[in-house]
C-alpha cells in the first residue's frame, strides 16, 4: 500500500511541476482537461506500470482532478481519470 501511495504522490508532484512550468511558458491558457490528458498521454509506461494501472482500474480506482471546466470520466494511457468542476 505504501508503494501505491508513493507512486501516486510522485505522479501528482511531477504533474503539478509540469503543469506550472507548462503554464508559465505558454501565453494562451489550455483547459485543465486538455493539459492533464496531454501530460498523461506523453508518459511512457513500463509493462509493470500498465499492469498496475489496469488492475487498479478493474478494482474501481481512479485519479480525481478537481477544478476542470466540465465533468468528465475517461481513461488516458491506462490511467482512469475523473475530472470534476468542484474545487
Amino acid at each position: 500500500m505504501r508503494k501505491i501511495f508513493l507512486f501516486f504522490t510522485i505522479l501528482l508532484a511531477l504533474g503539478c511541476q509540469r503543469h506550472s512550468v507548462h503554464v508559465q511558458q505558454e501565453v494562451k491558457q489550455q483547459s485543465v482537461i486538455e493539459d492533464v490528458c496531454k501530460d498523461f498521454s506523453q508518459d511512457v509506461l513500463t509493462s509493470e506500470e500498465i499492469a498496475h494501472w489496469d488492475s487498479m482500474n478493474a478494482e474501481g480506482g481512479y485519479l480525481l482532478v478537481r477544478g476542470a471546466e466540465r465533468n468528465l470520466d475517461t481513461i488516458v494511457n491506462h490511467l482512469h481519470l475523473i475530472f470534476t468542476t468542484e474545487p
